[in-house]
């Protein structure tokens, strides 16, 4: 019987085929990562182009199911705001209807540029807490300072403008005020001041060019696929950097388009700009907060001669009537729940009847006191 010996292959063949091998494998990477940027690149500009047609096309969208703050939110056409609410958009919102009008705003049509003689017009910036997150609209404290100054002043035309957004930071407020709503002339500007306010907002836009180096694309479509954490992004905007406990406010770790509009400088600078705009047309600015205000903010206001209306004293008033102390806030019917401290329709309505009040005792209200423009 024969025994046929085993092939052996010279050194150099192995070599050889272990080189193909690796060649192959990296021509086969190479390619899929071409692939995979391709596909991220095509993707996000076909979002982009959805949303641009959102945002300006006469149709409305219209989401029959639960909506996530990304899904009712476009590109803004102005590179400060980085994002509003989809014009004419209705979908459910954190359990409740929310509709849109034409401008990207909750609540009804922006009024008219032209004033109306003697009327009052009251502008607020703000983000989800005036946004009304988790209640009716109705019930936000703007629509209930609107019904309650016009039941005491039924001579007057007074029209309150909403103008918050989820996530927006004060930067943001200020900017989109700017470019949106200056043009409606406003007798009084109400922003109201929320913890959050010097970070980063909820989304930026997304940093996913196809010849950004730093990262494969693949890898994260991979880890994409399989359900893993991954920065892998196939639309305009994405989540702000998150730090835990919040979006990151710090300048030096946020991307650099962003770093003006951050930490306490960031807000100092925003406030800086809203008051030269209100020397410049002649309108009043309250700050206004549900709880609390930082010790810079208040430093600002003074510079600026606003008035301040915090109303954490209020709260720990209606708090010591319900038997509870300030730790007991998210256990108390102030706020939607102990997982989300934004306030409850309740709070909105306190809110609301204080605010009314306070402008009231400022003298604001008075035809007298309006600026002719």
């Amino acid at each position: 019987m024969t025994t046929i010996a085993p092939t052996r292959y010279p050194r150099r063949q192995r070599s050889l085929k272990i080189v193909s091998v690796a060649t192959g494998c990296a021509i086969g990477l190479l390619c899929g990562e071409i692939g995979a940027r391709t596909f991220a690149w095509l993707r996000e500009a076909s979002k982009r182009s959805d949303f641009e047609r959102m945002r300006t096309g006469p149709s409305a969208l219209r989401l029959d199911r639960e909506a996530k703050l990304g899904e009712i939110v476009c590109p803004s056409a102005f590179d400060d705001v980085i994002y509003e609410l989809i014009p004419s958009c209705s979908a459910l919102f954190q359990g409740v209807p929310c509709s849109f009008n034409a401008d990207g705003y909750r609540g009804p049509p922006l009024p008219a540029r032209k004033r109306e003689p003697g009327s009052l017009r009251i502008v607020g910036l703000g983000d989800s807490v005036m946004f009304g997150w988790g209640i009716d609209e109705p019930d936000c404290f703007l629509r209930r300072i609107e019904r309650t100054l016009r039941a005491r002043m039924p001579e007057r035309l007074v029209e309150v403008v909403n103008t918050g957004v989820p996530g927006y930071n004060t930067a943001m407020e200020v900017a989109a005020f700017e470019h949106k709503t200056l043009s409606l002339r406003p007798d009084v500007i109400l922003i109201d001041w929320v913890g959050n306010d010097a970070d980063l907002p909820n989304l930026v836009a997304t940093d996913s060019s196809p010849f950004d180096l730093s990262r494969s694309f693949l890898y994260d479509l991979t880890r994409k696929a399989l359900g893993w954490r991954t920065q892998w992004q196939t639309g305009p905007l994405q989540e702000a950097p998150f730090t835990g406990e919040h979006y990151e406010r710090d300048p030096a770790r946020v991307p650099t388009a962003y770093r003006g509009m951050v930490g306490e400088a960031g807000v100092e600078r925003a406030l800086r700009r809203l008051a030269e705009l209100a020397e410049q047309h002649g309108f009043r600015v309250v700050v206004t907060s549900h709880y609390g205000v930082p010790e810079f903010v208040r430093q600002c206001c003074q510079k600026h001669q606003w008035p301040v209306l915090d109303s954490v004293d209020q709260v720990h008033a209606a708090l010591r009537e319900r038997g509870l102390e300030p730790a007991d806030y998210r256990r108390s019917d102030l706020v939607l729940g102990p997982e989300d401290p934004h306030p409850s329709a309740r709070a909105h309505a306190m809110y609301a009847e204080r605010l009314a009040n306070f402008l009231q005792q400022l003298g604001w209200l008075a035809p007298a006191a309006i600026n002719p423009r």
